[in-house]
């Protein structure tokens, strides 16, 4: 549903998933998602919006917080709700000179069964970011951003000198970077920064690193293009160690074969380093995705998934194969 007055607009939607395994109907799951947005244009150069989600999702069995031995007894996928608030201001056109943009976000996970494994890792963030670009000329511009996190939560155990009580945090990250349009057909954008991690619990160890974050868009067509990108971040653990220093290396190609027809082709590979829980994951994800338009509000997308992970950990190397097919409606 979508509603616009002059320069504001109001957006409702809700997105029901629902997926079905022949082979393990344990594994089946719904999925909804609720989403409020409004956009407020206030001139040519200022903006404001406002998004409120809430997502009823599911985590699959063997992954997230039921890896390995802990999945032992769970004969279902782990409901979880996520709820996020999100306040975005822009200043600046996307071809001006200056651009300043600031985001304040809220955002908190809650797990709906099997409270002696989930509840440790349900918490609540709150979170500031900016961005400032500035172009120095048509096609080459410079950004600085930096972003301060808080993560509170739910179980706060009494503090105990020499134990690992709290995972309370604060994340601090500053990040330069350099933009480039080589030309209709190519772009390429590059950070560099340092991110720091701070626990309330003074027995954890806080981490200060190097952070960079790059991607490069190549359209040899208009309707083909070529993405690939790397990056590290600080995730929240799945269960072991403090957080997780994650690095990731992907490529994508979307290609549209006919009006109606298009296909996806994506690799990533991943490794995961548990701070605190001396564990590394090397993960390796290929896909392939067929999509059918039939018109505005119905298409048909087929394909497969390969997910591989590798672990130094205990009872966790998996291969995982799926293919599936599924609809997409609009009414």
């Amino acid at each position: 549903v979508a509603l616009q007055r002059g320069r504001s607009d109001l957006t409702l939607t809700y997105t029901l998933r629902d997926g079905r395994y022949t082979a393990s109907p344990e594994d089946n799951f719904t999925d909804g998602h609720f989403n409020l947005r409004f956009d407020q244009k206030f001139a040519k150069t200022q903006s404001i919006s406002i998004s409120a989600d809430q997502q009823t999702a599911h985590e699959a069995r063997g992954t997230g917080i039921s890896e390995g031995q802990n999945g032992i007894g769970i004969d279902e996928p782990l409901e979880v709700q996520r709820d996020k608030v999100i306040v975005t201001h822009k200043y600046g056109q996307s071809d001006g000179v200056l651009r300043l943009e600031n985001t304040l976000a809220y955002n908190s996970i809650d797990y709906a069964a099997f409270p002696e494994l989930t509840d440790e890792r349900e918490y609540s963030q709150l979170s500031f970011n900016n961005v400032t670009k500035y172009r120095l000329g048509a096609r080459t511009a410079v950004s600085l951003g930096g972003s301060l996190s808080e993560i509170d939560y739910r179980l706060d155990p009494t503090p105990v000198a020499g134990d690992l009580d709290s995972l309370d945090s604060s994340t601090k990250t500053l990040l330069a970077g350099f933009e480039r349009d080589v030309g209709r057909s190519s772009l390429g954008r590059i950070g560099f920064g340092a991110i720091d991690r701070t626990f309330t619990d003074e027995d954890r160890e806080s981490t200060s690193s190097a952070y960079w974050d790059a991607e490069f868009v190549w359209k040899p067509r208009s309707y083909s293009s070529v993405s690939m990108g790397l990056g590290r971040k600080f995730l929240e653990s799945r269960g072991i160690g403090d957080f997780i220093d994650s690095r990731e290396h992907k490529i994508a190609w979307a290609h549209a074969w006919a009006k109606r027809l298009s296909t996806q082709v994506n690799a990533q590979y991943t490794q995961d380093n548990y701070i605190g829980g001396g564990r590394q994951d090397q993960r390796v994800d290929l896909g392939l995705r067929v999509a059918y338009k039939f018109n505005s509000r119905l298409s048909i997308i087929g394909g497969g998934r390969y997910h591989e992970l590798q672990s130094d950990g205990t009872d966790l190397d998996f291969k995982r194969n799926v293919i599936f097919i599924e609809s997409n409606i609009r009414l």
